[in-house]
Order: structure tokens, then sequence, then C-alpha cells
């Protein structure tokens, strides 16, 4: 992923807007980049009043906590041959909470379950 645009770069675009009356479209010409960019940055900073570019992704909480971890580890105990997407299937009937079969899987990885056809191993 490309890094953010310098705050030079991000200052001379809001001085050519707001001191030199520059348009958008003329100020997204003269610096060579693009109208989106330059409209987003004016927005913002007409908002915020900051040119600081915004974090770049972040970080999701697991949908399965450690209460999820036990309750999934006590139905592989009872019964061994469940599928990742029955498991998925009870997960949500018990916690109210939909999940996918790749989220069960990492949810297993966390909690070092392994499932193998005959047994459970943790």
């Amino acid at each position: 992923m490309p890094a953010p645009y310098s705050n030079d770069l991000r200052k001379r675009v809001i001085n050519a807007i707001k001191d030199d009356n520059q348009t958008i479209s003329s100020a997204a010409k003269r610096f060579n980049v693009s109208y989106d960019f330059v409209s987003a940055l004016w927005n913002s900073y007409q908002i915020t009043g900051s040119i600081e570019p915004k974090k770049v992704g972040g970080y999701t909480k697991p949908k399965v906590d450690s209460i999820g971890e036990e309750q999934i580890k006590q139905w592989l105990t009872e019964n061994p041959s469940l599928t990742l997407e029955k498991l998925c299937d009870k997960y949500e009937q018990n916690f109210k909470i939909e999940i996918g079969k790749s989220s069960m899987d990492r949810a297993l990885k966390r909690a070092n379950i392994t499932v193998k056809k005959k047994s459970v191993r943790y």
C-alpha cells in the first residue's frame, strides 16, 4: 500500500485553495494529484482543521472470545466429529453471533484446538 502524501504537499494544496482562491480541480492539476485526494483533504481540513493523514488499517476484535472457546472445546469433547460449519451453527444458536468458517478456524487455532477425524486435541 502506498504511503500518504507528505504534510508539506498537503500544506501547499490547502494554501493554494485557501490563500490563492484556487478551485479543487485546479489545485489537483497544479500539484499533479487526484481530484478526490484534494477534495477529501479540503473537506477534512474544514471539519477538523488538521491536514494529518488518517490512520490506515486497524485491529478487529475476534468474534469468539475466551468463553466461546471454552464452549467450543466442550462441544468438541462431546462430539468430536463436528465440522466447522456445524460449529458455526451451534455458536450462532448459543451466542447469537453469526460467524463464518474461516473465523471459526482461526478461533480453533488461537485456542490450540486441532480437530482430527477421530479425536480432538488441546
